[in-house]
């Protein structure tokens, strides 16, 4: 009877141990439940990107894929940080892209960007959708958001072709220009945006411009 005892404390008590080492899960968990690590596409004055942390020293978008926070419009995302915003909804999607000014989050103008998507960062969802993939181009002065059913509608394989060929849209700006190396079919003023060559589905889209956006700084 003895033995059995020792054995168990024994093996509590390693348990225990082996959590205390490993603090950095448990902080992602919290991260995760917090909805931090969530994003929502609703409208075009109505979404959120990943971006470094504020107090993040390193401001390069591929070194903070695993540990970048979501911040959205009118909670977040800082102000004049959104350019422009085209939303298209189908049935199986629905995203944002548009043009930004790398500047007000403190990003690197020239840096290439990188990619997010439902493996990083930790815990990271599209709320009401299964998958998504985002990226931030500062050098480009572009991003893109894509909330997916089906996850041949959120291409996660192929971040080095740009937001233009993963979310294919309307990269168009308040006054009609279009950031270098990204695809513009002209700003959307009629309520619906463009066909969609990755999709047959039915759309509909809006467009805002950063004069309507209402952010609020960090």
């Amino acid at each position: 009877m003895y033995f059995r005892w020792g054995f168990a404390l024994t093996a509590v008590a390693t348990v225990a141990s082996l959590a205390n080492a490993y603090p950095v899960i448990s902080r992602r968990a919290d991260k995760s439940s917090n909805g931090t690590s969530t994003v929502h596409v609703k409208s075009d004055s109505d979404f959120c990107l990943f971006l470094p942390a504020n107090d993040a020293k390193d401001r390069v978008i591929a070194d903070n894929e695993d540990d970048a926070v979501a911040y959205c419009t009118g909670n977040g995302l800082p102000t004049g940080f959104i350019l422009s915003a085209h939303y298209k909804a189908t049935d199986n999607y629905v995203q944002v892209t548009g043009l930004m000014d790398p500047s007000k989050a403190n990003l690197q103008s020239n840096d290439d960007g990188g990619q997010f998507d439902t493996r990083a960062p930790h815990g990271a969802a599209c709320e009401g959708y299964n998958y998504f993939v985002s990226l931030i181009e500062p050098a480009q002065n572009d991003y893109c958001i894509r909330c997916c059913n089906d996850k041949s509608d959120c291409n996660a394989g192929a971040s080095e072709k740009g937001c233009s060929n993963l979310v294919p849209g309307d990269y168009s700006g308040p006054a009609g220009d279009s950031a270098s190396g990204s695809s513009s079919k002209g700003t959307d003023t009629s309520g619906s945006s463009s066909s969609d060559s990755s999709s047959s589905a039915s759309s509909t889209g809006s467009s805002t411009s950063a004069s309507s956006l209402s952010n609020s700084g960090t």
